[in-house]
């Protein structure tokens, strides 16, 4: 009852977990995006604001204006957004967006050309934002790349010259490299930030999966998982449970990146967690061979099918063998293949059924087999080899490039080699995953040896 309650709660922090990350990730993903345009800027930084301020206050002093203020559209281009001022009260920042169809000053400048406002009194249709007595609007961006407006202010009744407007288009230049400047230091660090998350993220993934540690002296293992990104939906486990046995699973996920890596990491700690269950009770071997096992491929699908997304879906094979006897089961889930090397040929091992996280209702089917002396099981996420059939009495059918028949020949021919260097040489013969294809291409492998 303990150890079920422990369950519970390790499932439950499980969770949290997963939750926390997708709202971070989301979260990233939202400041991200703030970053591209720079209208999108609600709130420049004080430094940025800083900078803003100070050409703006030369260049008003410059040209005989009293106040100044840079607009920028929104991400729509419907409005427009007080962003930096000079001699303007603060309390102008707190103001709505200026709607830009009724601002027929700003839609003028925003063609290209600087609009002179001599006497605002007179020309009110204008609408200036600000109760001054005249004004000089020009635009900041290009006639094609419009990005807002500068207005300058004078407290009585004037004109302005054309060195005057000059020096207030090159101020508009000025405004726009200091914001493109930040928006880059803005991008630059968040894109090292986020190498950072990247490289964290890929370290504990890494962690998860399996070492070259020896289990047992009578079976020999090896394998690997590859991701089209730094972090990703493949995986490769293997351990002993607590009754002795040997746990594998290998797979990937339905969906790749970040979000594939969370399905992984979900379904890696549900599957260690059950490997430390002891089940309590007489039980043949036969059961317990395959109660840990069950119990966890269910809590898989189920937490899985919990997120009602498909992209949490789960392409897994995992096994139990036990070491004495040679005597498994296994299941296979989704795209997957599990199959055995032998002097009798190619068999494949194990139960098939939908990939976890389909329905919860799903049945836990095992399949029992037992791999023999000399015998080699490999296990592998379908998309590995392509769409390959995996015929063994017709292996023409599979695809021309290093195919399952071209895989199972090598394994065959190089079968005294050890696990790891087998599976390493066909990683190796494998086409290089395309990092810009947006399909799911996450890839894994494992292989083991019977040694007796």
């Amino acid at each position: 009852m303990h150890r079920a309650e422990a369950l519970l709660d390790q499932i439950g922090k499980l969770v949290q977990r997963i939750d926390k990350t997708e709202t971070a990730l989301r979260d990233r993903e939202a400041e991200l995006s703030t970053i591209v345009a720079f209208s999108n800027h609600s709130a420049p930084s004080k430094e940025l604001a800083a900078r803003l301020e100070s050409v703006l206050e030369s260049t008003a002093r410059s040209i005989g204006a009293v106040a100044a203020a840079l607009y920028l559209l929104d991400e729509d281009t419907t409005s427009l957004k007080l962003r930096a001022s000079y001699a303007l009260p603060k309390s102008r920042f707190l103001s709505p967006a200026r709607d830009l169809p009724s601002s027929l000053a700003d839609l003028e400048a925003l063609t290209g050309n600087a609009v002179l406002l001599s006497d605002i009194q007179a020309a009110r249709e204008w609408h200036s934002p600000e109760p001054y007595r005249s004004a000089l609007v020009v635009p900041i961006g290009t006639t094609s790349m419009p990005h807002g407006t500068v207005w300058f202010w004078s407290d009585r009744v004037r004109s302005y010259g054309a060195s005057e407007i000059e020096v207030a288009n090159l101020a508009a230049g000025r405004l726009m490299g200091e914001i493109e400047q930040s928006i880059l230091g803005a991008e630059v660090t968040a894109a090292r930030q986020l190498a950072k998350h990247l490289d964290a993220a890929a370290d504990f993934q890494n962690s998860l999966m399996a070492d070259r540690q020896i289990l047992h002296e009578d079976f020999d293992l090896g394998g690997w998982s590859h991701q089209q990104h730094l972090i990703g939906g493949a995986f490769h486990h293997w351990n002993l449970n607590q009754q002795g046995k040997l746990s594998v699973a290998v797979g990937a996920a339905n969906s790749n990146h970040a979000t594939g890596s969370m399905v992984a990491t979900s379904a890696l700690t549900l599957l260690q967690a059950f490997e430390r269950i002891y089940p309590l009770g007489p039980e043949t071997q036969s059961a317990r061979l395959s109660h840990s096992l069950r119990s966890a491929i269910q809590a898989i699908n189920v937490q899985h099918c919990n997120r009602n997304q498909d992209t949490w879906q789960l392409n897994m094979t995992a096994l139990e063998i036990h070491p004495a006897s040679g005597s498994a089961v296994a299941c296979s889930a989704g795209q997957m293949h599990c199959v055995i090397l032998g002097d009798q040929g190619i068999r494949h091992v194990g139960s098939a059924i939908r990939p976890l996280g389909s329905n919860p209702d799903d049945p836990c089917k095992l399949g029992r087999f037992t791999i023999g002396s000399g015998e080699m099981l490999v296990a592998f996420t379908s998309r590995m080899l392509g769409e390959s059939s995996l015929d063994s009495r017709n292996p023409s059918t599979s695809l021309q490039r290093f195919d399952a028949a071209r895989m199972f020949k090598f394994l065959r021919d190089w079968r005294e080699e050890p696990a790891q260097d087998l599976a390493s040489s066909i990683a190796e013969q494998l086409p290089a995953l395309d990092e810009l294809e947006s399909a799911p291409g996450d890839r894994a492998l494992i292989i083991l040896k019977n040694l007796r």
